[in-house]
């Protein structure tokens, strides 16, 4: 067996056959290592593998990907669905997305002289119900998304204050939405 490892990190990879022409190997088999703040790397010059820390760049790298990961989930958090009740007692979920908000905000903003809407005015719910809606209807659902943001974007602040502070790789992976 040919036992592989990545050429710019040197940390372990995976195994061949023999048979597999490869450049970046070893012929002896790596230790077993199950403790993930370690890392099996291998050492060229003795055509051996050491288990080591991570390096702080390592870490580094992990940490920024982890922070992504939480800005996406927190993303996908400001455009989740909410369930709103309007004045005549209809409850609904409505869409969230960034087009939604976009279309609740120039309503907002059209009717904003008069802060009445036309008779028969409708909001499309989740569902495409077509729901009565009134000026102060808008304003609660706008409130209803824009609500659950503000606690979203202070729980991703610890998020990443949590990413920062973990020391091992093991803390910074248990950082999760």
């Amino acid at each position: 067996m040919k036992y592989l490892y990545f050429p710019d990190t040197l940390i372990y990879a995976g195994q061949v056959d023999d048979s597999s022409v490869v450049e970046f190997c070893l012929s002896v088999a790596p230790p077993d290592n199950s403790d993930p703040d370690m890392v099996v790397c291998a050492d060229t010059a003795n055509n051996a593998w050491i288990v080591r820390p991570w390096t702080a760049e390592e870490l580094a790298a992990v940490r920024s990907a982890r922070k992504a990961i939480l800005q996406a989930e927190y993303n996908a958090a400001l455009t989740a669905p909410v369930s709103f009740t309007n004045a005549a007692g209809i409850t609904s979920v409505y869409q969230a997305d960034e087009v939604s908000q976009s279309n609740l905000l120039k309503m907002l903003m059209v009717f904003r002289p008069t802060e009445t809407t036309p008779a028969g005015f409708f909001w499309v719910a989740a569902d495409n119900s077509q729901v009565p809606f009134t000026y102060a209807d808008m304003q609660g659902l706008a409130l209803a998304i824009a609500t659950p943001g503000i606690a979203n974007f202070a729980r991703l602040q610890s998020l990443k204050a949590a990413v920062d502070s973990a020391a091992t790789l093991t803390a910074i992976q248990a950082v999760t939405w």
